[in-house]
C-alpha cells in the first residue's frame, strides 16, 4: 500500500485453456487508498499494475456536481479512451473540466473550421454531466498581422474572425459546455495597448457567445501575473464580461488577494477559482512500489485545496485528467492506472461535498 507495507498474500491455482483467459483474484481489504498488486505465473513472467479503493461518490453526491474538476488538453485525440477518461474523473468526484483548445486547430483556415475530432470530447462531457469551460488560446497565424507563433500574451488579431469562431462553436456545441475562459496566463505584452486590446477581446467574445446562447459564461484568462497586470486588466473594465477570475497554483491567500481585487472594483458576483492546480512529479519507467508511495501530488490536493476552500475559492480544477505515461501532475499514467492522487482527490472530494469552511489556523511546523 501506500506505506509499502504488504496488505494481502495469497496463491489462485488454475488451468490455461484459452487465450484470453481471465482468471479472478479475491483480495479481502479493508482500508482505502491506492494499491500495488503484482502476480506472478510459475514459468513465465511476472506483472504489476496499481488499483484504488475510494468512496462512492456517486452516493455521498447524489450526482450532484462538486466543487472540483480536471483538465484536457488532447480531447481531440483522445478518440475511444474519451468516454473512460470521464467515467473515470466523475467516479473520483470531479464534475468540471477545462478544455485547452487552441484556435488555429479549431480555424486552420479563414471560416474554414475543424470540429468534427471535437464532437466525441463534447458529447462524452454532456452524458457525463461534466460542466466543461473552453479555454481559446494560440490563434492561427492567417488571424494575425504578422504570422507568428504566440505565446502566453495579447495578440493583435481580427476581431471579425474571432466573433465568428465563438459563434460557430458555441452554436455546435450549444447546451454541451458550460463556457468560455478567454486566453490563458497571459503576461504583460504582446501588443502596444494589450490591456486593452485584451478587455476589446473579452468584450466581443461574450457578446458572440451570448448571442447564440445567452446561458454561456465567461472566465478570465488563468492565472493573470503579475497582479498589477490583473488590477490594469480589471480596472479597463473586463470584470464586467465575466463570470469568474481563475489563479493558477494558488493557496488560501492567493484566493483572498483575488477577491480584494474584485471587491476593489465592485464585483461581488464574480467568483474566484484556481483552475490549474498539481504537484509535478516526473515518475518515468520508475518501479510499482515508487510510484504507488509518492506523497507530493497527494499533499498538494490536501494542503493547497483545503486552504484554497476554507478562503472561498468557488471552483478547484487539477491540472491532469488525460493519463500521462510519465505521470507528471497527473491522477493516473497513461493506461489509465490510477496514481495515489486519484485515491486522495475521490476522499477530499466526499469529504468537502457539503463541507463549508469556518475558518482557518495554522498546525504543525512554525
Amino acid at each position: 500500500d501506500f506505506t509499502k507495507a504488504e496488505v494481502a498474500k495469497g496463491s489462485v491455482p488454475f488451468t490455461v485453456e484459452k487465450d484470453g483467459q481471465s482468471v479472478a483474484v479475491g483480495l479481502d481489504l479493508k482500508r482505502r487508498g491506492t494499491f500495488l498488486f503484482q502476480a506472478e505465473v510459475d514459468g513465465w513472467e511476472s506483472r504489476e499494475t496499481t488499483f484504488c479503493r475510494i468512496p462512492d461518490l456517486a452516493a455521498v453526491t447524489g450526482g450532484k456536481p462538486t466543487r472540483l474538476g480536471f483538465t484536457m488538453h488532447a480531447a481531440p485525440h483522445l478518440g475511444y479512451r474519451t468516454e473512460k477518461a470521464f467515467a473515470i474523473a466523475r467516479r473520483l468526484g470531479l464534475t468540471n473540466c477545462r478544455l485547452f483548445t487552441e484556435w488555429k486547430s479549431l480555424e486552420p483556415g479563414p471560416e474554414v473550421f475543424a470540429l468534427e475530432p471535437w464532437d466525441k470530447f463534447f458529447d462524452a462531457a454532456r452524458a457525463n454531466d461534466v460542466s466543461t469551460v473552453i479555454t481559446i488560446y494560440d490563434p492561427p497565424a492567417w488571424v494575425t498581422s504578422r504570422g507568428r507563433n504566440v505565446g502566453y500574451q495579447m495578440f493583435d488579431c481580427d476581431l471579425e474572425a474571432f466573433q465568428k469562431m465563438v459563434a460557430a462553436v458555441s452554436q455546435r456545441y450549444k447546451g454541451k459546455f458550460w463556457g468560455w475562459e478567454w486566453l490563458n496566463e497571459i503576461t504583460p505584452g504582446g501588443t502596444p495597448d494589450y490591456v486593452a486590446d485584451y478587455v476589446k477581446l473579452c468584450r466581443v467574445g461574450v457578446a458572440s457567445a451570448r448571442q447564440v446562447d445567452p446561458g454561456l459564461r465567461s472566465v478570465l484568462a488563468g492565472g493573470l501575473w503579475p497582479r498589477g497586470f490583473r488590477l490594469d486588466v480589471l480596472n479597463a473594465g473586463a470584470g464586467q464580461y465575466v463570470d469568474s477570475l481563475p489563479i493558477h497554483y494558488g493557496n488560501g491567500v492567493g484566493v483572498e488577494e483575488a477577491r480584494a481585487d474584485l471587491d476593489t472594483y465592485g464585483l461581488a458576483k464574480v467568483g474566484v477559482w484556481d483552475n490549474e492546480s498539481c504537484a509535478f512529479v516526473i515518475q518515468w519507467d520508475r518501479p510499482g512500489l515508487e510510484i504507488v508511495s509518492e506523497a507530493e501530488r497527494s499533499q498538494w490536493v490536501l494542503s493547497h485545496w483545503t486552504d484554497e476552500l476554507a478562503a472561498g475559492c468557488e471552483k478547484l480544477i487539477y491540472f491532469g485528467g488525460e493519463g500521462d505515461a510519465i505521470a507528471n501532475g497527473d491522477y493516473m499514467l497513461a493506461d489509465f492506472t490510477p496514481l495515489p492522487t486519484a485515491a486522495t482527490l475521490a476522499v477530499f472530494a466526499a469529504k468537502t461535498f457539503d463541507a463549508r469552511p469556518l475558518g482557518a489556523f495554522s498546525a504543525g511546523k512554525g
